[in-house]
């Protein structure tokens, strides 16, 4: 979720400032860190008092026996205070653009943002269970098992990511594949003045 958000967010921002618009983000930005360090003040106390709640996710994540794993309440935290953040600097840009634009030609996003965050959960899936299956043959006591983990882990991830936007019909996605045949898979014939031949 928060590498989500996180990534997202940059875009947002830069769009903000492309309509010359720099309050509405400082406040939005300011609200959002104060939710989120609320959320991680509300979260360690939660997870203080009721450790023997989350020991089902503790043995799910691996962590059970790590001491002071009440840290992952920041994490927590974080995530779901990007992700506040984010709408919020959304729904902010879209009426920016409204007043700007008016309400014409303006796409609805909803449908798009639903969906990548389904592909980005199945992609997350996907490579934390290649990681749990790669953790039964490779060990994490040496560099190379952690690098192979590593490896696995995100090129599952990623092709899972990909694959998934692919099979729904997603434009960038099939772009991005158009390109790579083209100009990386096909033969080029080079222009005459960078052959060296001299063509009629």
């Amino acid at each position: 979720i928060a590498i989500f958000t996180e990534s997202i967010l940059p875009a947002l921002l830069r769009a903000f400032y492309a309509l010359e618009i720099t309050s509405t983000p400082l406040i939005i930005n300011t609200v959002g860190a104060i939710v989120t360090v609320l959320l991680a003040a509300a979260a360690l106390l939660l997870l203080n008092a009721g450790q023997s709640l989350i020991v089902p996710l503790l043995k799910f994540l691996n962590v059970e026996d790590v001491p002071g794993i009440n840290v992952l309440g920041i994490a927590l935290a974080l995530a779901l205070g990007g992700l506040l953040n984010f709408f919020m600097l959304l729904s902010g840009l879209k009426r920016a653009m409204r007043r700007r634009f008016g309400n014409h030609n303006l796409p609805s996003q909803g449908v798009d943002i639903l969906k990548m965050a389904v592909v980005s959960i199945l992609a997350g899936i996907a490579g934390f269970g290649t990681l749990r299956l790669l953790n039964l043959f490779v060990t994490l006591d040496t560099f190379r098992g952690v690098f192979l983990q590593g490896l696995g882990a995100a090129s599952v991830g990623l092709f899972s990511y990909g694959g998934i936007l692919y099979l729904w019909g997603n434009s960038e996605i099939r772009n991005l594949i158009l390109t790579i045949r083209r100009h990386m898979l096909s033969v080029k014939i080079l222009p005459q003045q960078l052959d060296g031949q001299e063509h009629p």
